[in-house]
């Protein structure tokens, strides 16, 4: 698992949550299984660009923000002080 695709499940989890959706919701608007966004969620698998985009277009979140956000998140919990 690298740091990015775990920042990135964490944050989508929470939207998803925050939304109300389930994990079998989600997995049945962009056809993949609840196990595959549950992957995602916890970062062990990445997912393609056009999955990505379409889980940010059910959270109703921009993807290059949100992306740009987690970048900024890992960048800086790696940074050495």
């Amino acid at each position: 698992m690298d740091a990015l695709n775990v920042s990135l499940g964490k944050r989508l989890k929470q939207l998803r949550n925050k939304r109300g959706l389930s994990l079998q919701d989600v997995g049945n608007r962009i056809n993949k299984s609840r196990y595959t966004v549950r992957d995602y969620e916890e970062g062990v698998s990445g997912m393609g660009w056009s999955t990505y985009i379409e889980i940010c277009r059910i959270y109703g979140v921009d993807p290059n923000m949100l992306a740009n956000e987690i970048k900024q998140e890992v960048f800086h919990s790696n940074k050495i002080v």
